[in-house]
């Protein structure tokens, strides 16, 4: 998932249904003037209410400005992760990806 502008998940309509053994690609903006953490919840009205990073009910995935830079991150979707603080994905949950951007 590239998101190149903010306004491409502004509705919330955006929903991707995902089967055991898929990847979902997460990438890291390449323009240096701007960062982006990446959070997930199984929370909706988390995800309704664009959830505070500081809010119990989320959780950090990815963080791109950390050094060396992190470019891309791959989560495979699983019952259960290898990666400490992934989601579990189950059949019928739903997990949301919320995004924050920080210009510099």
């Amino acid at each position: 998932i590239l998101i190149i502008s903010v306004y491409r998940f502004s509705s919330n309509v955006t929903m991707f249904r995902v089967k055991e053994g898929d990847n979902i690609v997460f990438i890291c903006p390449s323009d240096v003037r701007r960062s982006q953490k990446l959070f997930w919840t199984m929370s909706k009205k988390t995800y309704d209410d664009c959830g505070a990073p500081s809010s119990s009910q989320t959780v950090k995935l990815l963080d791109c400005s950390q050094s060396p830079k992190n470019t891309e991150f791959i989560l495979k979707v699983a019952q259960f992760s290898e990666i400490p603080y992934s989601p579990h994905f189950r059949e019928n949950d739903f997990v949301y990806f919320l995004g924050k951007l920080i210009y510099k």
